[in-house]
């Protein structure tokens, strides 16, 4: 993975970000993602569908059956953020 073209997820900004701002913004795993039923991949590609316990993200659908993966709970020390896409709103504190 190009370290330059991404930015690692700290607790502080999970928190700090409402969950709005947070939707639909695309995420790569920094570790593997195992919950018993399936593992992603380190360098993996996803999108965030909400922000409720952890992330829950989605993954782009398979072009031969179009079955998309979908994991829950996901911490945000295990993803980095994109660069290429529009800053994160920070709430006030």
């Amino acid at each position: 993975m190009d370290e330059e073209s991404f930015v690692p997820i700290t607790e502080a900004e999970y928190h700090r970000v409402s969950r709005d701002n947070w939707m639909h913004q695309k995420v790569r795993t920094i570790v593997p993602l195992d919950n018993g039923n399936l593992r992603i991949p380190a360098g993996a590609v996803l999108v965030i569908e909400d922000k409720q316990g952890g992330f829950q993200l989605i993954g782009p659908p398979c072009s031969h059956c179009g079955v998309a993966i979908r994991i829950t709970k996901v911490r945000p020390g295990k993803l980095a953020r994109l660069l290429d896409q529009q800053d994160l709103v920070v709430l006030e504190s």
